[in-house]
């Protein structure tokens, strides 16, 4: 439209001609010259992610097909209305100049499109980043709160009372030194700080001695770890709410010793923690609860959708798996 204008403008000003037969033939061809712009910019915005380099080379192909279409549609236009107008005799050599014109604002417009095309990728991109930070946070918060578990603190301090009243004072005493461990590690741990496997281990069975002080033989514990994995990296604690929920929907509820096995196995590039316990013949709380959707929520914080959680009764067992991809320090 604004080629319409200036043409129309510079017809009248410079040379001096105002033609009114001149407006329909150049309104149809602007339209024409609209359609194909519209068309230049589906092309653009459904091309695959390519190099700025790749994209400038279709560029450059598609303002010289879009010439040609100009230059058609602007020819079939004028001689049709304007038959008697001399127009039959029009050569390459006169139509050049103005094809060369439309072909650089084709490219320019397609240029144009592309820097649009990449700035509304980038911000998509920040925008999917900040909404994973955001959603990191609230996994990292979920996971400090696991970190004191308030039913924990209670029962370990209950716990201490009653060993101390049975006159089981070297128990006590080990149940307060692994409960002042347990505790000033994983205050000293960032809640988005990875650790190895082995320290996470380590982690779970600090924790797991201070529940068998508790339930004394109705827990037996197992751990299972593949020799070539124990320095694959892991979100801190992401154990800590199976076996927290192991403990307290089977231990705590049964009467005869449950078996609480944790494995771990490397596949390639792929590491399975796999957290095995009896389940009792009650049923305890169903649905995912706060500690499995607060793991889901972590693992997708920082693998996206590289790492799974499944979990369920298994030949009369509860069995929950973590599947993420091997990290190391080393690596």
């Amino acid at each position: 439209m604004g080629q319409f204008v200036l043409l129309t403008v510079e017809r009248v000003a410079v040379l001096g001609e105002f033609q009114p037969a001149m407006f329909l033939p150049r309104l149809i061809v602007t339209g024409a010259a609209i359609l194909i712009s519209l068309g230049l910019a589906a092309i653009v915005f459904r091309l695959p992610q390519r190099s700025l380099g790749a994209q400038g080379f279709i560029g450059l192909g598609c303002a010289f097909a879009a010439t040609l279409l100009h230059a058609a549609a602007n020819l079939a236009t004028f001689l049709s209305l304007l038959p008697a107008n001399g127009h039959g005799d029009v050569t390459i050599a006169a139509y050049a100049p103005p094809m060369m014109q439309w072909f650089w604002s084709y490219f320019g417009l397609i240029a144009l499109l592309i820097a649009i095309k990449y700035a509304l990728r980038v911000e998509e991109s920040e925008r999917r980043i900040a909404s994973l930070e955001r959603s990191e946070l609230q996994a990292q918060m979920a996971a400090l709160r696991y970190q004191l578990n308030p039913h924990f603190i209670f029962n370990a301090m209950n716990s201490i009372i009653t060993l101390i009243g049975e006159n089981r004072n070297a128990d006590a005493e080990a149940m307060v030194e692994n409960l002042s461990d347990f505790f000033r590690r994983t205050l000293e741990l960032a809640p988005q700080e990875a650790v190895s496997i082995a320290e996470e281990l380590a982690l779970q069975k600090l924790y797991l001695d201070i529940e068998r002080a508790r339930f004394s033989d109705r827990l037996i514990v197992e751990t299972h770890i593949a020799p070539d994995v124990g320095d694959a990296l892991v979100p801190v604690l992401i154990t800590q709410p199976l076996v927290e929920n192991a403990v307290r929907h089977s231990v705590a509820m049964s009467s005869q010793p449950i078996q609480l096995c944790t494995s771990v196995t490397r596949s390639a590039d792929r590491v399975s923690i796999e957290i095995r316990n009896t389940l009792t013949s009650r049923k305890g709380r169903q649905g995912p609860g706060v500690g499995l959707a607060n793991i889901a929520a972590r693992l997708a914080a920082r693998y996206g959708s590289a790492a799974s959680l499944e979990y369920g009764p298994v030949d009369g067992d509860y069995v929950a798996t973590i599947n993420f991809p091997f990290e190391c320090r080393a690596c």
